[in-house]
């Protein structure tokens, strides 16, 4: 190749890079953890039930951030989505603020409006008089020092681009500790369109489906295994083909195909008609099982 065509490429290459870089619009922000209080209450900052259920921080780890916060040691960023003007879906940074949200006595359960139990300091390690508090017994000093220090928060506007947004996001939580693959699809795909997750949550309901895997334990239901398995239905289903490597990835890139926020190929899922396929096969299934 002549240096010219070699030159040639290599600008190419920029520009491509450029025009993605370009369609992703972000924003920083210092927000206090008081603000950020308020703004979960006012529905402002906005946790999705499916991020609730992942929070897994022990009571002795919340109490070391609360203790973090008191002592004004520097945090990590939380990464925001703005879903409209000024209303955030909270991405990534679940454990730190629904921490502090436990601590105040806010966090709501998943699902539901009623809130935690309030969560008491223990297993501090710095300052082990910390242990035994509550937000309210705190001295008033050392309240309004937990209030108002600040976190920074990485925004990425509504103007950016859809799948930006979601491959940004899907390799900030690729890597959280304790996460199974469908707990961490069921959050990230949101981010393409949450239609096909949907469909997936509600199919995992049905009776019959239920009564096909009973001998699935309750703490692989807790972390969305009955989903995966009926994303697994699908995507033998429609994506056998496709199917040439690490079975996790191949879930992955099926659910992807089935949240193309663009157009779904009706190859890969139709909403009409592929769910009334997976009822009946189930129902016969479970028939068949206790007809046996």
């Amino acid at each position: 190749m002549t240096s010219e065509g070699q030159a040639g490429r290599e600008i190419a290459l920029i520009d491509a890079v450029d025009e993605k870089v370009s369609s992703v619009r972000t924003r920083q922000l210092d927000l206090s953890f008081n603000e950020l209080a308020d703004m979960y209450g006012s529905g402002e900052l906005v946790i999705q039930p499916e991020y609730q259920r992942l929070f897994r921080w022990t009571p002795g780890a919340q109490s070391r951030f609360i203790e973090t916060l008191i002592l004004e040691l520097p945090v990590p960023p939380i990464f925001l989505m703005e879903t409209e003007e000024n209303v955030y879906e909270l991405i990534d940074g679940l454990q730190r603020i629904s921490s502090h949200l436990n601590f105040r006595g806010i966090l709501k359960q998943p699902d539901a409006d009623d809130v935690r139990d309030p969560l008491t300091l223990e297993d501090c390690d710095i300052v082990m008089d910390l242990n035994g508090h509550t937000y309210r017994s705190l001295p008033p000093a050392l309240e309004r020092r937990l209030k108002r220090n600040f976190i920074r928060a990485e925004i990425l506007r509504k103007e950016s681009d859809r799948r930006l947004r979601y491959y940004m996001f899907k390799r900030l939580n690729s890597g959280g500790e304790g996460l199974e693959p469908q707990e961490i699809r069921n959050c990230t795909i949101r981010l393409l369109n949450p239609k096909f997750n949907d469909a997936l949550i509600e199919l995992s309901a049905d009776q019959d489906f239920k009564y096909c895997i009973t001998t699935v334990a309750e703490a692989q239901r807790d972390k969305r295994y009955d989903q995966e398995l009926v994303l697994r239905f699908f995507a033998f289903l429609r994506w056998q083909a496709q199917y040439s490597h690490e079975v996790g990835d191949f879930l992955t890139e099926y659910m992807e195909a089935a949240s193309d926020p663009d157009n779904v190929p009706s190859s890969v899922f139709e909403f009409q008609r592929d769910p009334s396929i997976f009822r009946r096969t189930f129902s016969v299934l479970r028939r068949a099982s206790v007809n046996a």
